[in-house]
């Protein structure tokens, strides 16, 4: 009767240090896995907040740049695998398109995307909704596809 005792009392102490020691495994292991989890979640903050920043910078690109006294071009830029510019550039394009009378000429730089199909397709559905929006203040615009600009760009030259 003694060794039946002995044995069930050895038996849970070791179903315990088994609990112990496998809980603990199971328990870093997760806690490995969380704080893996959180860096992953900080470098997806951190490549946001650089994007946000390259956008900032190109906004500030905007700015008018006039190559001879006769010739002044503008640069605007797409959001990625948007299909239409930003709102506050529609109304800019408006306001030149509205306020010149001169030869105006858009060139459309490629756009980003997985594939080459998709590279042109989305470059097609930007200059035809362009074409749309500019419709309604001038007939006489050239839209020109330009494979040298850099990607996701529209560079405009009023008194081309």
């Amino acid at each position: 009767m003694e060794q039946v005792y002995r044995f069930i009392t050895l038996s849970r102490i070791m179903l315990m240090l088994l609990l112990i020691t496998c809980t603990g495994c199971v328990s870093t292991s997760i806690n490995d896995s969380i704080a893996a989890l959180k860096n992953e979640a900080r470098a997806t903050t951190v490549n946001k907040e650089v994007l946000m920043s390259i956008q900032a910078l190109r906004a500030t690109t905007n700015i008018e740049t006039t190559i001879e006294s006769n010739q002044t071009q503008y640069n605007f830029n797409y959001t990625l695998y948007g299909i239409a510019l930003r709102y506050d550039d529609r109304i800019a394009i408006a306001k030149l398109l509205l306020k010149k009378n001169n030869t105006i000429v858009i060139n459309i730089a490629p756009a980003k995307g997985d594939n080459k199909l998709q590279q042109l397709s989305l470059s097609m559905a930007r200059a035809k909704s362009l074409r749309q929006y500019i419709a309604r203040f001038s007939k006489g615009v050239t839209i020109r596809f330009a494979p040298q600009l850099t990607a996701d760009t529209l560079h405009l030259v009023v008194g081309a």
